[in-house]
């Protein structure tokens, strides 16, 4: 909240006090329950018009882990489509995609791993 909005509140509180007929002084014939009653609704009108009543918060969710988790969570996420797809291949008795030595190779120079290559030859694995 800036200034500029607690003047429009502040004013806005004055103004609904003087819609509700709040006496400025203790001698009145209303009771001291109306009275504050009066203030009450006076000031929450004017809090909820000009008083952000929400938090806003931002949400960054690129690097809410570190760069080293974030790497592994992504390496692995990659480990598992190789997975599937060599599965896949082989289920199909169809050839390995050829893409799959490039990711299996960048996956161990990033994290300096030694996962080996499938083979080529779907009849080299061992069952």
């Amino acid at each position: 909240m800036n200034k500029e909005k607690w003047e429009e509140f502040t004013n806005k509180v004055n103004s609904n006090l003087t819609q509700n007929k709040v006496p400025l002084n203790s001698d009145t014939t209303d009771s001291l329950e109306t009275n504050w009653h009066k203030i009450q609704i006076s000031l929450i009108n004017a809090a909820l018009e000009h008083i952000p009543n929400k938090k806003q918060k931002i949400q960054n969710f690129h690097n809410t882990y570190s760069p080293k988790a974030t790497s592994l969570h992504n390496n692995l996420k990659l480990l598992g489509q190789i997975i599937r797809q060599v599965k896949s291949s082989l289920n199909n008795n169809s050839t390995i995609p050829p893409n799959i030595s490039q990711q299996i190779n960048k996956i161990n120079q990033q994290q300096d791993l030694q996962i080996e290559h499938p083979p080529t030859n779907p009849n080299m694995i061992l069952i």
